[in-house]
């Protein structure tokens, strides 16, 4: 559409323009952007004709027309709005048809969405907004598909700004090409298709806003060198995970979706959380939890989204457990307000647990890296969800058991050793009752929980009829004996949250005393106690899960900051390098710089992977998908992934050999950990021997190489977490997870020295266990 070639111009012996190229394609906004005095409106100037370049040309193509937005608006006060626009072109040739151009100006107005005000009023008495919209219709009423806008919000308000900016929007739409002149980073970010950057007459460079971050941008509008993408992500992923260690959990989520924003120069993001039905077996909704950049009308509108279609991309997200990205205009959430979303899950070990979701004002999706570094935080999130959660159970339950303290300090004596049976036996005895019975109400159900009896050990149908009807009585808070019938009475009870009734029958009338009764309600209330104390461990037990959970939490995140921290450092240092102007590095330095980086990138992924696979292990999360394997293959595959196993490593598979009822992926990767083990420690050949084993049916693959084995030293050691030699490149998990991904098959992975000093021998069951399905099993590694 727009074509400048070579465009140069010199005032005297300084030259301003320095042989400039630029192109604006139809509907395409490019943003012109350097410091003061880099030549932005000479420029403008020269393609406006308002000056003449020493050389290079400026065309619009297609016949099209050019106008240009100046920032001083260039008006005439004392005409109104009419006037303005059609200054020039009046229609008509002996009379001016007023009325004609009034409905002409009314109607261009409506279909750009501008607001003027009273077309009759004078521009010097508008707004600076108004006055904004008057200078762009002109410009717009000579046919003009070229405009160049100087400055257009430099003069305007925060509202008037808004407005202007979804102008450009349209005429973004409507095929307009767009040169903008702006010294607001933000606004470029957020309008523009592409930025060309000026400095000192020269367009040095061109760049996408989805490609570089507005720090960029600024260092090279100043002629600084800009620091590297890549290592200013990883600072800002490991700055985030060390803060995710030290903040309150109701804190991570804002932190998360905070760093994601600045990581990703996306103004708008929002992070929804699925919200569980009262049953707890199905979804109902997503809820927004965090946001960056939403507005009061759309954070009211996006509080809760349906998950499927109905949510639009947010809730599609969530239903397919997918990445969704959208440009569609009927997009329920997104229509009207923005141009463009896209949406990533968090999945967590049951699932999605919520949306991460991007919001931006062009057409356009996020590049595959900035989707990884998405995925990257929603890793953080299913942390930090997770986390949130079980301390919300744990702080549950430590409430319960700080209102259960005070009873229970009150609960004189030892805890009876023989259990409830036992001590209801003296006070039957003790009252003179045939039956005593503690019964719980579960269901609308009455369950004995003890009995005793002189003849029996359950209640007879009668008696079981009269405990139902006690059933139906208030809970006297008192502890008051209530008498049922002639010859049974019972206490109906709280101990925490079950309903427990004391039920006691005689033989006769006359056995009932005063006595009894008493004796009867002060049992209760010890009775409650004990119940309640059973209550309270139960729940201790389960707060010192959680806790244990969590202190395995807190230790995941410090082992993921210490173990990321080699592999940055270098990073760190080979980027440094190849930074230093002092040094001249040849190609084939730059070429190895960058081949570490990258293996130090690789090495750093493994990290990762292995300590998330070490967390699922010791926490009892890890995740088998049981099906029929054919281990030949999975062999197969183990050597092809290892680097340099194919011309090292042998496979020896006996033939016929059955399927194994096992988790493909896991049992390749029990393989390649063992085989990449033998290649860095041990010594080739090694071999790969798989054979039946018909007495245990199971099957034995044996890993050997020549070379010299573990030392007596280290042993079965070599399994434990973090055990490696003092050169080896990774986590020392490799064998660990190997040996608790062999333990979750119901196999083992052990050392075999009588077969060679460096043997492994892993064992699996070839069939499931009874009656079994594939499932997901949770499993913890055992000591070795």
């Amino acid at each position: 559409m727009l074509e400048v070639r070579g465009l140069t111009k010199s005032f005297g012996p300084r030259r301003v323009l320095d042989d400039v190229d630029l192109d604006i394609g139809a509907g395409e906004i490019v943003a012109l952007v350097g410091e003061n005095g880099a030549g932005k409106s000479t420029l403008v100037k020269c393609i406006a004709g308002m000056l003449t370049p020493d050389r290079g040309t400026s065309t619009v193509s297609d016949n099209g027309r050019l106008s240009v937005v100046w920032q001083d608006l260039a008006l005439c006060d004392n005409l109104d709005a009419v006037a303005n626009i059609f200054l020039g072109v009046e229609r008509g040739r002996l009379v001016l048809d007023d009325a004609g151009m009034r409905r002409e100006t009314q109607r261009m107005l409506t279909s750009l969405g501008l607001r003027v005000g009273d077309l009759s009023v004078p521009v010097g008495l508008l707004s600076g907004g108004q006055r904004q919209m008057v200078a762009v219709a002109r410009s717009l009423m000579t046919g003009a598909n070229v405009l160049l806008f100087d400055e257009p919000t430099a003069a305007l308000g925060v509202a008037e700004t808004a407005v202007l900016e979804q102008l450009l929007r349209r005429l973004r739409i409507a095929g307009i090409a767009v040169l903008m002149v702006s010294h607001r980073i933000e606004q470029v970010f957020a309008l523009a298709d592409r930025i060309a950057i000026m400095r000192h007459g020269q367009i040095i460079s061109v760049v996408s806003p989805l490609e570089v971050h507005p720090d960029d941008v600024v260092a090279i509008m100043a002629g600084a060198k800009t620091e590297s993408t890549a290592r200013r992500q990883l600072s800002q992923l490991r700055s985030l995970v060390d803060q995710l260690a030290e903040v309150e959990p109701s804190a991570s989520l804002p932190l998360i979706l905070t760093s994601l924003s600045r990581s990703l120069s996306t103004p708008t993001l929002g992070l929804w959380i699925v919200a569980r039905t009262g049953s707890g077996h199905g979804t109902s909704a997503l809820v927004l939890t965090a946001d960056v950049g939403l507005d009061d009308d759309r954070r009211s509108r996006m509080r809760e989204v349906p998950i499927g279609a109905a949510g639009g991309v947010i809730g599609a997200s969530a239903l397919g457990g997918v990445t969704v990205a959208t440009d569609a205009l009927d997009d329920p959430f997104i229509a009207g307000v923005s141009a463009s979303a896209w949406a990533v899950p968090v999945i967590g070990p049951q699932g999605v647990l919520a949306v991460i979701a991007g919001f931006g004002d062009r057409h356009g999706h996020p590049g595959e890296a900035q989707l990884e570094l998405v995925e990257l935080h929603a890793n953080l999130a299913t942390v930090a969800i997770e986390r949130e959660a079980m301390l919300d159970e744990l702080t549950r339950r430590n409430h319960l058991l700080e209102s259960l303290r005070g009873l229970l300090d009150r609960l004189a004596g030892p805890e009876p050793a023989s259990g409830l049976s036992a001590a209801l036996l003296p006070l039957r005895v003790a009252t003179g009752a045939e039956t005593l019975a503690l019964l719980e109400i579960v269901d609308g159900e009455l369950r004995e929980r003890a009995v005793t009896t002189i003849h029996r050990r359950v209640l007879d149908i009668d008696e079981f009829a009269a405990a139902r009807r006690l059933s139906t009585l208030p809970i006297a808070s008192t502890h008051r004996a209530q008498m049922i019938d002639d010859c049974v009475a019972g206490i109906s009870i709280a101990a925490g949250d079950d309903r427990v009734l004391l039920f006691a029958r005689w033989t006769a009338p006359q056995q009932i005393s005063a006595e009894a009764l008493d004796l009867l309600e002060d049992a209760s209330r010890s009775l409650a106690l004990a119940i309640e104390r059973q209550v309270v461990e139960h729940a201790r037990q389960e707060t010192q899960t959680l806790r244990r959970a969590n202190s395995m939490q807190r230790e995941f995140l410090h082992r993921l900051s210490h173990e990321l921290r080699t592999p940055l450092t270098a990073i760190r240092g080979f980027a440094d390098s190849l930074r230093h102007t002092d040094v001249d590095w040849d190609d084939a330095f730059h070429d190895l710089f960058l081949e570490r980086i990258s293996t130090e990138s690789a090495r750093m992924g493994r990290l990762v992977a292995d300590l998330l696979d070490s967390s699922a292990i010791e926490t009892g999360q890890l995740r088998l998908q049981m099906d029929w394997c054919d281990l030949s293959l999975v062999i197969d595959e183990a050597i092809t992934v290892v680097s340099g196993a194919a011309e090292h490593v042998h496979a020896d598979v006996d033939q016929p050999f059955p399927a194994v009822w096992a988790d493909h992926d896991r049992i390749e990767q029990i393989l390649v950990n063992v085989i990449e083990n033998s290649l860095r420690h041990g010594a080739p050949p090694i071999t790969v021997r798989a054979a039946v084993d018909t007495t245990a049916d199971a099957v034995v693959i044996s890993i050997v190489d020549d070379g010299p084995g573990f030392s007596d030293s280290i042993g079965d050691r070599a399994f434990e977490p973090h055990h490696r030699a003092s050169d080896s490149p990774g986590a020392g998990l490799g064998l660990t997870i190997a040996r608790g991904l062999a333990l979750a098959h119901g196999g083992s992975l052990e050392r075999a020295p009588e077969i060679a000093p460096s043997a492994m021998v892993l064992r699996l069951p070839i069939e499931p266990p009874a009656a079994a399905e594939p499932f997901e099993l949770d499993c913890e590694v055992q000591d070795g």
